[in-house]
């Protein structure tokens, strides 16, 4: 049906097309309209998208920054370490801290949950783990300190895995606290192991929570390795987990090697393992006595 209008015309013709090119006018005004409100909605995603890779970035280099640039070392050891995070930001943490002539302090922790809320309970706990580490303060009382501190500033469903240890390297002695974390491997050089299992539960679920201190004596040829749960937890394409007993197997055949290498085995084993794909936080503290 044209649109012209040809003499002589009909007034109700004529009415007809002026209401129908009206309505088509409003249709490409209302068209317009909803394009530019579309086009304006992309691009307010776009920019807030860039600004939240640009605030993940910045988080992600701030937490690189709070974790330790150079490993305190200590003479007759070694102590190697592996941080690596599943996404931008993560929620595991270590540290290793000079107490004094001849002393260190470990610290491996894991924070439940991932993201950016993980990283910043992480990041109060690294300031509260160095703010509150002291020769004099000892494992179990830290751990109790700490499990405090957690409960009061986090909500009930987050929670925080932690082992703290004391290395008093003339006295070859390790005097730890394990809140609810994965029980660190001790490999003796005879190939020989044992788990450091003493403290208590978790940090941050009770308000107040007791812990029992743990001592090891550590001889010359002795590894002893800290993980998080993203390294035993490390799964191939069926689901299987790379597990405590592969672990501890390749701990104890590669027990001779330094720490560095030994750290190297264990990240070349659950990457190749996993086929390079992580899921969760992987974390390891290595350190080997010397001869």
């Amino acid at each position: 049906m044209s649109d012209f209008v040809e003499k002589p015309w009909s007034n109700l013709r004529l009415v007809e097309i002026l209401e129908k090119q009206i309505a088509l006018g409003r249709e490409r005004r209302e068209s317009r309209r909803r394009a530019n409100q579309e086009r304006q909605a992309r691009e307010e995603a776009i920019h807030h998208l860039q600004e939240q890779e640009r605030e993940i970035a910045e988080a992600k280099a701030i937490q690189e920054k709070l974790l330790p640039r150079e490993i305190p070392q200590l003479t007759g050891y070694e102590i190697a370490s592996s941080w690596q995070s599943a996404g931008a930001v993560g929620g595991d943490y270590f540290d290793v801290l000079p107490l004094g002539e001849g002393s260190l302090g470990l610290c491996i922790a894991d924070v439940a949950g991932k993201g950016i809320p993980a990283a910043l309970l992480m990041s109060n706990l690294q300031a509260a783990v160095r703010g509150l580490s002291s020769p004099s303060l000892t494992p179990e009382v830290l751990c109790a300190r700490l499990n405090s501190l957690v409960w009061r500033n986090t909500h009930t469903d987050r929670f925080v895995t932690l082992f703290y240890a004391q290395l008093d390297g003339p006295a070859r002695l390790l005097r730890y606290a394990n809140a609810g974390h994965n029980a660190p491997f001790v490999v003796h050089r005879d190939g020989t192991h044992e788990r450091l299992r003493d403290g208590g539960g978790v940090l941050g679920v009770f308000g107040e929570q007791s812990y029992e201190l743990g001592s090891v004596r550590l001889s010359p040829g002795d590894r002893v390795v800290l993980f998080t749960d993203g390294v035993t937890e490390a799964s191939d394409g069926n689901g299987e987990e790379f597990g405590e007993m592969r672990l501890l197997s390749l701990l104890e055949r590669n027990r001779a090697l330094p720490a560095g290498a030994i750290q190297e085995k264990i990240i070349g084993a659950i990457s190749e393992f996993s086929g390079g794909h992580r899921t969760d936080d992987a974390t390891l503290l290595v350190l080997a006595v010397g001869e």
